[in-house]
């Protein structure tokens, strides 16, 4: 079940993340860069358990994981796993 606590620890382990710089991402070894970006996914996944789900969070989590995906992209990594807002 989705509660306050889950939904504080998400919103501040997504702002960890949203917070990191282009210059940083850019920086960031190939590993952390996949986990940065496997981490987006599971941020996704738990924002989208709660009913309703929390749109600007969601767009938030998006939002971060294609800053990583155009690092990825540049570094000739293929990216099959897109995310989308709810409707």
């Amino acid at each position: 079940m989705f509660n306050v606590l889950t939904e504080l620890v998400l919103t501040q382990s997504i702002s960890k993340i949203k917070g990191i710089t282009p210059k940083e991402i850019k920086e960031l070894p190939t590993k952390r860069l996949l986990d940065y970006h496997r981490k987006t996914h599971m941020f996704y996944a738990a924002a989208m358990k709660r009913k309703p789900p929390n749109k600007p969070v969601i767009g938030n989590i998006i939002d971060t994981h294609n800053r990583f995906v155009r690092e990825m992209e540049k570094r000739k990594m293929k990216h099959n796993t897109p995310l989308e807002m709810p409707n």
